[in-house]
């Protein structure tokens, strides 16, 4: 039988945030929420913050909406 080399075909992956990698460099730039950012940033540091504690982005989000909406309840109520 011949002697085969075996070809070996390597895929790189971006390395992980700890070492630098593409997870953490530059990662705020690549959103921009315009002239909404004065909303958005403080709804994404919260939406961070839950998902620290629960550990899934969609409970996360859930619990987010939830907040969100018995934030504005008293003003929902009234408008009734």
């Amino acid at each position: 039988m011949p002697d085969r080399k075996s070809s070996r075909c390597s895929i790189s992956s971006p390395s992980p945030v700890a070492d630098g990698g593409i997870g953490a460099q530059g990662l705020p730039l690549v959103v921009d929420y315009g002239w909404l950012t004065i909303v958005a940033a403080p709804i994404f540091w919260c939406l961070e913050t839950i998902h620290k504690l629960v550990g899934n982005w969609g409970w996360s989000i859930v619990l987010l909406t939830i907040g969100i909406k018995a934030l504005f309840y008293p003003n929902s109520a009234a408008s009734l």
